[in-house]
Formats: structure tokens, sequence, C-alpha cells
């Protein structure tokens, strides 16, 4: 899915603050909430989402790792590619099989006694 490249800031930052409180609501907190979270005071968040200032970046990153979501969710759109994890599972599931069930990382156990020993002449 190609992004929309034609949308105005305008429209992306309403986006992003519909989407933050939608996502705080949902939640159960508060903007205040959000601000202790991320380091900052609710002034500035507040300013966020009444569109009165635009957070930088670190702001961005800080809240969507604090909300647990990807900066896709924060802005209100769908990661590209959409929701792959069980089409990963289910590859993952096939390739498990494949290999008779059987872990890379599974150990196998020596026979005690082969290994080391030289034949008698």
């Amino acid at each position: 899915m190609a992004s929309d490249v034609s949308m105005e800031k305008s429209d992306i930052l309403q986006l992003f603050s519909k989407s933050v409180e939608s996502i705080l609501e949902s939640r159960g907190l508060k903007q205040i909430d959000l601000a202790k979270g991320i380091g900052t005071d609710a002034r500035n968040v507040s300013n966020w989402l009444n569109l009165k200032a635009i957070p930088n970046a670190i702001w961005v990153v800080k809240m969507a790792d604090y909300l647990g979501i990807s900066l896709d969710e924060l802005f209100g759109r769908k990661p590209p590619g959409g929701d792959r994890m069980p089409q990963i599972r289910t590859h993952a599931e096939k390739i498990y099989k494949l290999a008779g069930g059987v872990s890379s990382t599974k150990k196998h156990k020596k026979k005690p006694g082969k290994q080391g020993q030289r034949k008698k002449k």
C-alpha cells in the first residue's frame, strides 16, 4: 500500500491528534499521563494535541514507545503491508514441520565412550 503523499501537513497533524486522543481514551489515560511517561510537561502535550505546536521526531518516537505502538499507528495509519504476523507465523510453522519438528538449536546427545578413543591394533 503506497502512502498518500498528497496529504497536507494540517491533515497529517489532525490524524495524529485524533489518533493519540483516541489511544489515550481507550486506555484510560490523560494527557498528563502521557506527558509524565515521556518526560515532558502537560502543556507541551496539550499544545501538540490541540495543533498549537508540532512535536519533533524525538517526542513522537517517545510517544509511540510509551504507548507501545508503531509510528504508523500513532498517526492513525496501518503499517505498510498491514498485520503480517499471521502470515509470518504460518510460514514459520511450515518450515518447522518441514524440518521434522527439530529445532536448529536442539542439542544432540553424544554417545559415551565413542569419541576421542583410538582403535587398538
